[in-house]
Formats: C-alpha cells, structure tokens, sequence
C-alpha cells in the first residue's frame, strides 16, 4: 500500500498543521469550517473483505489523484508557545519519594513565555502533578522518565499554548503490577493450574477481574480468543514461586485447555478515576515524541472545553526494555479518550499498542434518560461529571430509539443537580415530546474536526478506532491485532442513563489498512455499524445518524 508521510513544522504563533482539517485562526477563534468538496458523497463502501471501495477521489488534505478530483480540508491552526522566556531547570531529584511540588513550581516558574527543562532521569511521583493556568511554555523533557504511583496523574487545567516534548510517563509496576502472563498448565474444568513464566515470583492471590487470551510471543489478542470477567475464584493456592492453582472460579473456563496463555488484568492496582494525562479546558498544546510506556488508567483523557490539541510521533507501548509480565500491557483501558471536548484533534505519526481498551475512543458525552418534566422543564437522569450542563447551553434532543431528531431547546436558564439527576430549566417553551427514553446532546460540546493519520494501532484489546462525531478524517493507518473492530461505530447507551456519540456527518475514511482485526469475531466485520446494541451492514437504516460518510481505498 502506498504510505505517505506527512510531517509538522510547528513554529512559534499560528501554525498549519498541514491542510489536513477545519480552519482556526491562531488565537483560537473559530473562522471557517472546512467541508469536502460536493464530489464526496454518501458511501460505505465494502467493509467485509479485500479492498474497500467507494467514490474514487484524493486523500484527504493531499495532492490529487491525476484521474480524480480534490476532497481538501481547510487548514487545522495550532498556537505553539515562542520561548521568549527564560529557561527554567525542574529541580527533580532521581532519590526523592515524590517530585509533584518541584515539577509544579517550575512549571510555574516558566509561565508567559519561558521553557521548562526537565533532566535527563528517572523521577518519582505520588501526588497528583498540577499543571493548571499555564500560558505559552515549552515543555522539555530531555527524554526524562516520570514514574507514576497510585495517587498520580498529570492534571493540565485551564492552559494553553503548551508544547511537551521528548517525555516518557511510565508506572510504578514494581509495587502496583497492573497486569500478568500466564500459561495455562491444566484445567480440570473444576481446577485450573496456572505458570507465570515471565515473572520470578507472584503474590498468594491475585485479582480475577479480566481474563483474556493473548499470543505468548507477541501479547496481542488471539484469534479466535474470548475473555472473562470477574470470575472470582473461591480458592487461589500457589503451587510455585510463579504458579498457581484456582477453583471455585465463576464463569466457563473451558476454552482455556492447557498452553492458552493469557493476560490477567489486576483493577486492585489500578486507578480508574485518575489517568496519565487529564485534560481540562485546555488548548492549543502539542504533545511530540512523549511516550508512556504505562499507565493505571487511561493515557490521555481530554475534557471540558478542551480544543486544538495535537499527538505528534507520540507513543503509547509496553517499555521495550521492560521484563516480567510488564511487556504485555501499556495503559490499563483507552489509549486517548475524549468527551466533552470542543474540537480540533489531530493524532499523527504515533504508536498506540496493547491497551486494555480502545486505543482511540472519539466521543460525545450524550445524556440519556430525558423527560418533559413542563413547557419549559427538563428532568435528565445522569452525573454531574458525565453532563456539566451551564446557563446559556442549548441541547439537541433526540429519540433513543430511532435516533430522531426532535429539535433544539432555547438555551439553559437554571442547572439544579439532586443526586444522579438534574433540572434544566428554559425561558422558553421546549420542543414537544413524550416518554422518558430521549437523549440530550449538548451544543457546547463538539467534538468533531479531527483527524487520525499515518498512525499505527495494534496488539488491543476492543476496538481500534470509535469515531462518533462529525468532520474527520481517518487517513494512511495501519490498524491491526485488535480484539475487536478496526473501526466500529457505535451509538446508544452503555448503561441506563450514559450514551456516547451524536451522529456522523462529513467524516472520511481512506487509504487505511486493517490487518487481524475483530480476532474473536465478536463482530461481523472489520468496519462495523452498531446502533442500540443491534449490528448492522451500513449505515442506510440510521440516516439521521449517517450522513456524507466516505469509506474506500482502504485494504481488509
């Protein structure tokens, strides 16, 4: 397959990120959003087998075909910092339990033009990192390691024009392990006898509550494989320093007949409510050549406004020097999740490789669960973190069912929270429905303008891309050994009250090549259509969800 690479000459000030999606001016006002040309129409293409086809045109932001006609973006603009300031030294010590307070007073230190300079090292942390109202720094990491604990993250809050650069964020495995390889000896079907053959010792009980088959050479899911979860042994007895026998185990083990070898997630040592990268409303920061080689939770999780933010040959892989069952898992769930999000994402030239998740999981937050409490009264069911709804926002409401648009609300007059649940109240009348089953989709947000290119994605667990909003382009990736589909659009809730996603609209997908992917065949296929828990061929019975959707020249 032909492979073009594009790469960034980011500069000081407003800087293009190469024609490749919606226009912004370097202050981070909005100008103009870019669309496709009227060449581009619906298509789905064939998403099965062999090579996807669809309306012959160009890449994306690239030079034309000779035969075709352009599908150009508008220009992507990003505000980097200038470093017109002083250089600022991080004073880190490689011996100190935790370096939060030093990291944070340098970081400020730096602030309104200057440079922070991170030696070369290997740090500690322990506490959160608190990266808040920063303006216009370079980051420089000088290919110093962060190590991460439980009680750590990176938080960047309300910042902007930030470049980090040359940075490796790993985890304290040593003490919190987050995962571990094991080959199955025998199974009884009452009795299962495990080896841990990358690891010298393991502890008397470990954490049962994600099971899934991998390769024993290249860790990534297996094909034909399937998972567990939660199966809740009654009896763990270690039978060897690095073996061990389960029984009284919940759920059907049978499929792990002797040499299965499987990776067994311990969510004990994790911390689902903290990630390595959180952040909120944050914009125009570049991410180039930073690499996390693990995390307990997510690698980079952007919410809240946050908007024009760009990965740029970053990583996110097990440590290619790491021994013991640390090679077989980078974060512990998605490799970059987004919600809340404003738009404006570019993730190029990067590596995302065994996650626990998704590698990249491009959502809305989408409230559920949406009653007519009046003419001028919403009743929604949900969490506050989940739907930060404010005075002056305007919701799209839709059908849950059907996904039907109903229309839009005037804008929000008064947020009253109780528990789980939350009042909006309208200085207008609301559009007309009944029943509870209705989703709310908040304006604010947009997550849209996008684009993921000349990545490579593999060895996961789930899927490799979750695309859910309008305006992107998914270009020149190479997504393979994935669990799950390459690609899977996916839209409904996820438990009683939680959806993701709006809808699709002007979105393109060329020229990627899909390789091993869906390898339980959990799925029908590469490019999968799923709406309210239903799998479908295409697109064509939601066209209230899909619309100028391109898919072709990409290689099953």
């Amino acid at each position: 397959m032909r492979r073009r690479i594009e790469r960034h000459i980011l500069r000081p000030g407003a800087v293009s990120c190469l024609g490749l999606l919606a226009a912004c001016g370097g202050t981070g006002d909005t100008t103009t959003i870019g669309s496709a040309s009227d060449t581009t129409s619906d298509v789905t293409g064939d998403t099965t087998s062999g090579t996807s086809t669809g309306e012959q045109g160009s890449d994306a932001g690239g030079e034309p075909d000779a035969d075709t006609e352009s599908e150009a973006f508008d220009d992507f603009v990003i505000d980097t910092p200038d470093g017109s300031g002083p250089v600022v030294v991080a004073a880190l010590s490689e011996s100190a339990a935790d370096n939060s307070v030093a990291l944070e007073q340098a970081f400020m230190a730096a602030n309104n033009g200057g440079t922070l300079s991170i030696p070369a090292g290997t740090y500690a942390f322990t506490d959160n990192v608190n990266l808040s109202q920063g303006n216009n720094i370079i980051i420089e990491g000088n290919g110093a390691r962060l190590v991460l604990t439980k009680g750590a993250s990176l938080l960047v809050d309300n910042s902007s024009r930030l470049r980090f650069e040359d940075l490796i964020l790993d985890w304290d495995w040593d003490s919190r392990p987050l995962a571990y390889f094991a080959v199955v000896e025998s199974n009884t079907g009452s009795e299962i006898r495990l080896d841990f053959p990358l690891d010298a010792t393991i502890p008397d009980a470990i954490d049962w509550w994600n099971v899934e088959m991998i390769d024993p050479a290249t860790f990534a899911p297996v094909a034909g494989g399937t998972e567990w979860w939660q199966l809740s042994p009654a009896l763990q007895q270690k039978t060897g320093a690095a073996s061990l026998s389960i029984s009284g185990f919940n759920g059907d083990l049978s499929a792990a007949v002797p040499g299965t070898a499987l990776r067994i997630r311990q969510l004990a040592n994790a911390q689902s409510d903290q990630h390595v990268w959180y952040l909120d409303n944050v914009s125009h920061t570049v991410f180039e050549r930073v690499s996390i080689y693990s995390g307990s939770y997510m690698g980079y999780v952007l919410v809240n406004n946050t908007h024009h933010i760009l990965l740029d040959d970053c990583r996110i892989v097990p440590d290619p020097e790491a021994t013991g069952s640390k090679q077989i898992l980078s974060t512990f769930a998605d490799a970059l999740h987004v919600g809340h999000f404003t738009g404006y994402l570019g993730v190029v030239n990067s590596e995302f490789s065994h996650q626990g998740d998704d590698a990249l999981n491009i959502k809305q937050n989408v409230a559920s669960r949406v009653t007519r409490a009046g003419d001028t009264t919403l009743y929604v069911e949900t969490e506050q973190w989940f739907s930060p709804f404010e005075v002056g926002d305007t919701l799209e409401l839709r059908y849950y069912a059907d996904h039907g648009v109903i229309g839009v609300t005037p804008p929000v007059t008064n947020v009253q929270w109780a528990g789980n649940a939350v009042t909006l109240s309208f200085g207008s009348s609301l559009p007309a429905f009944t029943g509870p089953d209705v989703l709310a989709i908040n304006e604010r947000f947009n997550t849209g303008q996008y684009f993921i290119r000349n990545n490579h994605l593999h060895s996961n667990r789930a899927r490799g891309i979750l695309p859910r909003l309008p305006n992107g382009v998914i270009a020149d990736n190479l997504i393979e050994e994935s669990s799950m589909p390459g690609i899977l659009f996916e839209f409904g809730r996820w438990d009683n009250t939680h959806a993701e996603g709006s809808f699709i609209d002007n979105l393109q997908i060329i020229d990627n090549t899909f390789v091993n992917t869906n390898l339980y065949g959990w799925y029908p296929s590469v490019i999968t259509y799923r709406v309210n828990g239903v799998d479908y061929p295409d697109g064509s019975a939601f066209p209230q969800l899909f619309s100028n959707l391109t898919i072709r020249d990409n290689t099953l």
